[in-house]
């Protein structure tokens, strides 16, 4: 045997150990990156299932208990209360407007869900 050829297989056996650890680094580092999505997937998908959910109830919690807010005179309790309640403190006009059942109201009502819904599924997240 010579000695070019015991450098040879020295060469190739450093590249195969090299070769080796990439491949099994590569499979672990996959691994841990489909799992990785695979969680944020189902987070994803069940946070917003449940951002309905957590935003309606946060529209009927009564936030007084908590801390007592109150905008233009008035005391807020639960949202979707207060917003009528609001809109005549500011404009008694538009308090006239936003009276339950009216597509104003609605409009209002669905905005302001969409801000809480927002709100809560980045936090979930």
């Amino acid at each position: 045997m010579l000695h070019t050829d015991f450098i040879l297989y020295f060469n190739i056996t450093v590249i195969a150990i090299i070769a080796l650890g990439a491949l099994i680094g590569f499979i672990r580092g996959a691994f841990k990156s489909i799992y990785s999505l695979i969680i944020f997937v189902g987070l994803l998908v069940l946070g917003w299932f449940l951002t309905p959910l957590i935003a309606k109830a946060i529209m009927n919690f009564d936030l007084s208990t908590i801390y007592p807010l109150q905008i233009d005179g008035v005391t807020i309790t639960k949202l979707n209360e207060s917003i009528p309640l609001i809109a005549t403190a500011i404009s008694p006009d538009l308090g006239n407007i936003l009276v339950a059942d009216s597509l104003a109201y609605e409009l209002v009502y669905e905005i302001i869900f969409m801000v809480v819904r927002i709100v809560s599924f980045v936090i979930w997240l």
